[in-house]
C-alpha cells in the first residue's frame, strides 16, 4: 500500500512537471531533469523486468536513434550545440520509458494521478514556465504579461483548453463516466474546435471525431474491445466515412464563409491547386512531404539535427507542387536575403515527427515511428481490452498522436512514452506476463 501511494505520488508530482518548462540552451521540463539523471541506473536496475514485460524493443530503438543522432551529426559535420538538442528528444523518450515502467508496474492505477497533475501543469504553464514553443520567436524569449499573452493569443489555446477540462474525466475515470458523456463531448469538441479557432483546429477535429467514433463504439465493455480488433476494416471504414463527412462539412462552411473570414481567407489559399483531400493536405501540410523528399535523398545517415536545405528542396516541392504565388514570393525571398548578405541555408522542414526523426537521426528515426505506428494498430487489434480502465485515454491520446507523427512538430517527451508505456503493459497484460489488479478486474466485470 504504502509503494502504491508514494508510486502514485511520484506519477502526479512527475505530472506537475511535464507542462511546464524552464530554458537553459534549450526548453526542459521541470520533471525532465531528475528523470535524465535517475533513468540509466533505473534501466540497469530494471532491465530483466523490463524486457520480460516487452519494453526491451522500443527502449533499444530509443538507444538506437541516440547513437543515430551521433553518427548522423559527425558524417553532416552538424555544431555541438545542435547535436545535444538533438539527443535531447530521444533520450528524454527513453528517461520516460524507463520511469514510468517503474512506477506504473505494480500501481496500474497510479495513471489518472499523472493525467490530473498533467493537467494541472497545463494551467500553470499559462502564467508561469511557459514553453519555450509560445514564448520564443523575435530573437528573444518572451517573460511576463508578454510571455502569458503569447500563449494566450495562439489560435487553438481555448479550444484546447476545454477540450482538456472536458476529457479530464474520460483519461482519468474512464469506466466512472457514461459513455453519453464521453460522445457528447467529443461531438461538442469537434463542433468548438473549429467555430473558434477560424478553421486552425481541423486537424485537432479530425482527431477527437475519430477517438469519439471508437468510445462510441467500445463503450465501457471489454467484448466491444475486442470486436473493434475482430472488426477493424469495418471500424476503419466508419472512421473514415465520418471523417469524410466532417471534411465536406468544413469545405462547404469555409467556403460559404460560415467560420469567418480568416477560415475562408484559409481555404481558398489551401485550395487553388484543387479541393480534394490530398491536395488541401499537401498545400496546408508541405513541410511533411518536402521532408520525407529529402530523407529520400538519403535515408540511412539523414542530415543531422540541424538538417541544412542544401539540396533546395523547399524551393524544388514549390516549383512542382506548390502555388506559383508561394515559389515567386520564396525566390524573391532568397534573393532578397543574397542581396544583403544574409544567406545562410535553412532547415529542411520537419514539421512532422517522422520527418523530424528521419532528417536527424536516419533510417533509425524513420524505424522508431515505424514501431509505434504499428504498437498503436496492435493496441486497437488486440489489446485494448486488456486495460479497459485506461482506454479512454489511451484512444484520445493514440488518435492525436498518430496525426502528429505525420503532421506536427515534435513535442510529445511525456505523453507518447507514456501512452507506449500503457499500450505495452496492455500487451503484457493480454499476453498473461502481468494481472490486472483485482480492483480494477472486479471494476471491469461489472460492464460485461
Amino acid at each position: 500500500m504504502n509503494r502504491t501511494r508514494s508510486s502514485s505520488a511520484l506519477l502526479f508530482l512527475i505530472g506537475l512537471g511535464s507542462v511546464t518548462q524552464f530554458h537553459l540552451v534549450g526548453s526542459l521540463g521541470l520533471s525532465e531533469l531528475p528523470m535524465f539523471l535517475l533513468s540509466p541506473f533505473i534501466f540497469i536496475l530494471d532491465y530483466r523486468r523490463l524486457s520480460a514485460d516487452g519494453f526491451a524493443p522500443f527502449i533499444w530503438l530509443l538507444i538506437l536513434t541516440c547513437f543515430g543522432c551521433l553518427i548522423s551529426s559527425h558524417v553532416n559535420d552538424t555544431p555541438d550545440i545542435f547535436l545535444l538538442k538533438g539527443l535531447a528528444h530521444p533520450y528524454a523518450m527513453f528517461s520516460a520509458t524507463v520511469i514510468f515502467h517503474r512506477l506504473l508496474r505494480n500501481n496500474f492505477g497510479g495513471l489518472k494521478w499523472f493525467v490530473i497533475g498533467a493537467f494541472l501543469s497545463g494551467i500553470i504553464s499559462i502564467f508561469i514556465f511557459q514553453q519555450e514553443t509560445y514564448t520564443a520567436g523575435g530573437g528573444y524569449l518572451a517573460e511576463g504579461t508578454d510571455a502569458i499573452n503569447r500563449v494566450m493569443g495562439y489560435s487553438l489555446f481555448w479550444s484546447g483548453k476545454i477540450k482538456e477540462v472536458l476529457t479530464l474525466p474520460v483519461k482519468a475515470a474512464y469506466l466512472s463516466v457514461p459513455t453519453a458523456y464521453s460522445t457528447g463531448v467529443g461531438v461538442f469538441l469537434v463542433a468548438l474546435t473549429m467555430v473558434i479557432s477560424s478553421g486552425s483546429g481541423r486537424s485537432v477535429a479530425l482527431t477527437i471525431l475519430a477517438s469519439t467514433v471508437l468510445i462510441a463504439i467500445a463503450r465501457h465493455s471489454r467484448l466491444r474491445m475486442e470486436r473493434i480488433g475482430k472488426h477493424i476494416i469495418i471500424v476503419g471504414i466508419c472512421t473514415v466515412v465520418a471523417l469524410g463527412v466532417l471534411k465536406a462539412g468544413y469545405s462547404f462552411a469555409a467556403r460559404e464563409g460560415l467560420l469567418g473570414y480568416e477560415a475562408q481567407r484559409k481555404y481558398l489559399k489551401q485550395t487553388r491547386m484543387g479541393d480534394s483531400a490530398l491536395k488541401i493536405l499537401m498545400a496546408g501540410r508541405m513541410e511533411f512531404f518536402c521532408g520525407v523528399m529529402a530523407c529520400l535523398d538519403h535515408p540511412i545517415l539523414g542530415f543531422g539535427p540541424k538538417g541544412e536545405d542544401t539540396g533546395g528542396y523547399v524551393e524544388r516541392y514549390l516549383r512542382e507542387y506548390g502555388a506559383q504565388e508561394d515559389y515567386e514570393h520564396y525566390v524573391a525571398d532568397v534573393q532578397w536575403r543574397k542581396s544583403r548578405g544574409e544567406l545562410s541555408y535553412m532547415g529542411i522542414p520537419a514539421h512532422s515527427y517522422i520527418g523530424m526523426f528521419w532528417i536527424s537521426y536516419g533510417i533509425v528515426g524513420l524505424l522508431l515511428w515505424l514501431y509505434v505506428l504499428g504498437m498503436f494498430f496492435m493496441y486497437l487489434r488486440k489489446y485494448a481490452s486488456a486495460i479497459p480502465q485506461w482506454y479512454g485515454y489511451v484512444v484520445l491520446g493514440l488518435t492525436a498522436e498518430s496525426w502528429h507523427i505525420f503532421f506536427s512538430p515534435f513535442a510529445s517527451r511525456f505523453q507518447l512514452p507514456l501512452l507506449i508505456c500503457c499500450i505495452l503493459f496492455c500487451k503484457a497484460v493480454k499476453k498473461g506476463k502481468l494481472t490486472l489488479p483485482m480492483d480494477m478486474e472486479m471494476e471491469a466485470r461489472k460492464y460485461e
